[in-house]
């Protein structure tokens, strides 16, 4: 910002003293480039940067589940993908719980489904449902495998009831039934990880 000012006394004074269009026609154009304080952000924030958040899934209930989940917001989307690995073959329900405590053996610490909306359990996108209705993932018979979501239903870093920080990535031994209340009959966590901002994006 200091070097924009400089350069633009300079091309100014230079204006005035010479008296020369050519000069003024320069200066106007920096202006524009520049633009005017209007345009910068009050919190000095980018909204053009995405912001990133992440959670290190790490075995629980003696699995040996492991894995990564990455958010990634642009606007007001923000896309979730999961990756785990060392899981066993077929489909393992996958949700996002109301607390970021991992540290029970059986990550019970990390509490119910998030559901700030206060409705039942369901599948992702139809009727009633969590926002922590993630779905299941699907597993193959090398032990990983992945999910994807956009959603606008989901917040990132607001500190409102919609705000994924600070909440956990739970991995379920089974599959999640979107029926069975209040979750699916799922069974044993078998991973988890706490949702996090990614450490640039907390700068």
């Amino acid at each position: 910002m200091l070097k924009h000012f400089t350069l633009l006394v300079a091309v100014l004074l230079t204006a005035f003293i010479t008296g020369c269009s050519e000069y003024t026609e320069i200066f106007i154009d920096e202006v524009n480039i520049l633009g005017t304080d209007d345009d910068i952000p009050i919190d000095g924030r980018d909204d053009t940067i995405p912001q990133m958040a992440s959670a290190i899934i790490e075995p629980a209930s003696e699995s040996g589940v492991t894995g990564m989940a990455t958010f990634t917001q642009v606007d007001n989307q923000i896309t979730l993908y999961v990756e785990i690995y060392n899981a066993s073959p077929g489909l393992h329900g996958i949700h996002i719980h109301e607390f970021g405590d991992c540290s029970a053996p059986d990550a019970t610490s990390a509490g119910g489904h998030w559901n700030p909306t206060d409705v039942v359990h369901g599948k992702w996108g139809e009727g009633e449902f969590h926002l922590g209705d993630i779905g299941n993932i699907d597993v193959g018979d090398d032990g990983t495998g992945s999910i994807e979501l956009t959603t606008d239903l989901w917040e990132m870093g607001t500190g409102s009831d919609f705000d994924i920080i600070g909440r956990s990535i739970i991995i379920h031994a089974d599959a999640d039934d979107f029926t069975s209340q209040p979750s699916g009959n799922a069974g044993a966590r078998i991973g988890c990880g706490t949702i996090i901002m990614s450490i640039e994006q907390e700068k």
